[in-house]
């Protein structure tokens, strides 16, 4: 999803080396897919970005094979490649939007790792934390 609209990122066959990202805008409505990007490839194997967030101020993050964080700002066309964790040492990342929540993430986590994120140390938030909270 990009802006609440179901979204595809896609390296068309016909242009090879070109990525674009569509949006449908009229969710179900076949006529109102609108291609919102269209960029370089970055690579000779044309494996699509899948887009993850559009801010407000029109900068879109995309993730590539949970390796490579793409900022494309939409209003002038650049885009730049965000660092991450090192793919080497790290599992491999998953992207997700922020939602604000009522729930408390100390509820979720725990008094203890609840001060570990605190004091700025890395949590490991499995379903154990969530399963602990419902009963």
């Amino acid at each position: 999803l990009l802006d609440n609209s179901l979204c595809i990122g896609h390296c068309p066959r016909e242009t090879p080396g070109r990525f674009e990202v569509w949006v449908m805008k009229d969710y179900g409505v076949k006529d109102s897919w609108t291609r919102v990007i269209t960029m370089a490839a970055d690579s000779v194997n044309n494996i699509p970005y899948h887009p993850v967030i559009r801010l407000d101020n029109g900068e879109i993050f995309m993730w590539k094979l949970s390796l490579v964080l793409l900022s494309f700002d939409s209003t002038t066309g650049r885009r730049k490649r965000v660092e991450t964790y090192n793919p080497v040492t790290e599992f491999l990342h998953v992207a997700i939007p922020f939602v604000p929540s009522l729930v408390s993430l100390k509820d979720i986590v725990g008094e203890h790792q609840f001060k570990n994120l605190e004091r700025g140390r890395r949590v490991r938030i499995n379903q154990k934390c969530f399963e602990k909270r419902s009963s």
